[in-house]
């Protein structure tokens, strides 16, 4: 368990006889800790799962995962609070391989995460009852929660301009552009390509994938979740980056290049 929670960013914090807390977001919070945190509990009930043949039935884990402040202290006491009660009381009432989020949480990941509701639990130690939501699916390849880009694009004709006469570079002359976008967080860049490819429509395919900050053996994770739309294209070179069996990197990137110019000699 320490080796996963550690490897999403998280910290195990109390280990009292059968039970375990991990927090995420302290010391450093990030805009994604209830994702790491949900990723993080589905692992670990799936690990436990796997080892349940040899371990017996007592393997079977209730986890509870839940948001909120928390109030800080030393080594000993990392994290107390309501919201820490809140997820012991939420794993208490997990069924066995059931995890169970509450409403904040719930906010955070609800994008790439598929959970059903259930009735309103009466939960020990709270006076009022508890929304909460049990997990069914937890999409691999979400980045969270999903940008909302409702409000009218102002302020970047120039970039605009830039990156449409790059792409249409690309269509009329021989070779490929290839373009860096440069800025701090929250300025933008995601909003701007989002422009630009609504511009370009149904005339190309576009695949995008992003490098996460966190785990292991992610070296080649923006390749997975791009070649993800052309999967019955790409099944042997999906295969090579999830099984990693790829003799070695030229071989692999060779067959990456010969499945882009396959795509490229239907469509741009």
């Amino acid at each position: 368990m320490r080796t996963i929670v550690e490897r999403h960013g998280g910290r195990l914090d109390k280990l009292a006889g059968a039970a375990a807390m991990a927090v995420f977001g302290v010391p450093h919070v990030r805009e994604d800790d209830a994702l790491r945190a949900l990723r993080a509990a589905t692992e670990i009930r799936d690990a436990l799962a796997a080892a349940e043949p040899s371990m017996g039935a007592g393997s079977r884990c209730r986890i509870g995962v839940n948001t909120g402040l928390v109030l800080v202290g030393g080594a000993d006491e990392l994290a107390v609070g309501d919201a820490v009660s809140l997820a012991a009381r939420l794993g208490e009432a997990a069924a066995p391989g059931e995890i169970l989020v509450g409403a904040e949480t719930l906010r955070l990941v609800g994008d790439a995460a598929r959970c059903e509701p259930l009735e309103a639990l009466r939960l020990r130690g709270v006076a009022e009852p508890v929304a909460a939501f049990r997990v069914v699916d937890l999409d691999r390849l979400a980045s969270g929660a999903a940008r909302r880009l409702h409000g009218p694009f102002v302020g970047r004709e120039r970039e605009l301009g830039w990156l449409r006469d790059a792409w249409h570079r690309s269509v009329q002359e021989p070779g490929c552009q290839l373009v860096t976008l440069l800025g701090a967080a929250g300025v933008g860049k995601s909003r701007l390509v989002a422009e630009v490819l609504a511009g370009i429509g149904q005339d190309a395919l576009a695949l995008s994938g992003r490098c996460l900050p966190y785990g292991d053996g992610i070296t080649f994770w923006p390749l997975l979740e791009a070649l993800a739309p052309v999967a019955r294209a790409a099944d042997r070179v999906l295969e090579w980056l999830e099984s990693g069996s790829a003799l070695i990197a030229e071989e692999l990137f060779l067959e990456i290049r010969r499945l882009l110019e396959s795509l490229a000699e239907t469509g741009r």
